[in-house]
């Protein structure tokens, strides 16, 4: 009889065990949910996926169930539908990150340039003596 219980009382903390991680991705899904339905349509973002797939791109719609995302490639491809449920983490890019090429550009001509007039200036200095 006391065997019988402890087989029991294993067999609950085993089922109870197995049983969290289904609830811990409902709340996930639930809080990815609340998330996504505050991201506007046109937002950037990287999403990381629970197979560990990447996906860097624009929301285009969001759902209950669903984000929609076009990916931001190299060759368009359509966008993808990615289920709450599968969604790791999501983090929001602003437009600015960082410098546009064009900034870029201007930044290495006028570091080419400085570098040109400084090696003039120095062989100007060099052939006076």
């Amino acid at each position: 009889m006391r065997m019988q219980l402890t087989y029991r009382l294993v067999a609950v903390a085993l089922a109870m065990a197995l049983a969290a991680p289904a609830g811990a991705q409902t709340d996930q899904a639930a809080t990815w949910r609340t998330f996504a339905a505050n991201l506007r349509p046109g937002a950037r973002v990287d999403v990381a996926l629970a197979d560990g797939t990447q996906v860097h791109g624009t929301v285009i719609a969001t759902s209950d169930e669903s984000l929609v995302v076009n990916p931001k490639t190299r060759i368009p491809v359509d966008p993808w539908t990615i289920g709450l449920s599968e969604i790791r983490s999501i983090e929001v890019r602003n437009k600015h990150d960082g410098l546009s090429p064009g900034a870029k550009v201007l930044i290495g001509v006028g570091a080419g340039t400085a570098a040109f007039f400084t090696v003039m200036v120095i062989l100007l200095a060099a052939w006076s003596d």
